[in-house]
């Protein structure tokens, strides 16, 4: 499976919407309109990031192999960082405008990203498309977080 990028889009366009609504009052009551200004150019670069970070998880490289999609996924993840975090310093050092709301605004999107970036993510990694093979049924699958180290329990055996 792979993640559909328009879907992704959209869902985290409406998403990082209404989340940047939700903030305008308070920020507007703070730093009046070059605060709101500031803080929904923070969500429109989060957006653009977002979109970016989730290139790598629509590409042929993550549904080339089960091991992929996360590496696709961490590749990703450092774009979207990447981009907003480099946003932030560009804000920081030119000051075209107010910049307390828009590093706030960058943190709480990026962190709202984030978790639909996780969500989404982790749905595409439990699906599991395991072929049925003549074999023992009773044998269990071991997943990736098996550990060979003892457990105290084991010890006292």
């Amino acid at each position: 499976m792979t993640v559909s990028l328009p879907r992704f889009a959209g869902r985290t366009a409406i998403v990082l919407g209404a989340v940047c609504t939700l903030g305008i009052w308070p920020v507007h009551l703070w730093e009046s309109t070059q605060g709101v200004v500031a803080w929904s150019v923070a969500f429109v670069v989060a957006l653009i990031g977002a979109i970016l970070g989730a290139i790598p998880l629509a590409s042929k490289f993550a549904r080339q192999s089960p091991e992929n999609f996360p590496q696709a996924w961490l590749i990703g993840l450092g774009i979207r960082m990447l981009f907003v975090l480099t946003a932030c310093l560009v804000v920081w050092v030119t000051r075209p405008f107010v910049t307390s709301p828009f590093l706030l605004g960058a943190g709480v999107a990026y962190g709202v990203v984030l978790g639909i970036e996780i969500a989404t993510a982790s749905r595409m990694m439990t699906v599991v498309d395991v072929p049925v093979t003549t074999g023992d049924v009773s044998t269990p699958i071991i997943g990736v977080a098996a550990s060979s180290r003892p457990v105290a329990g084991d010890l006292a055996r």
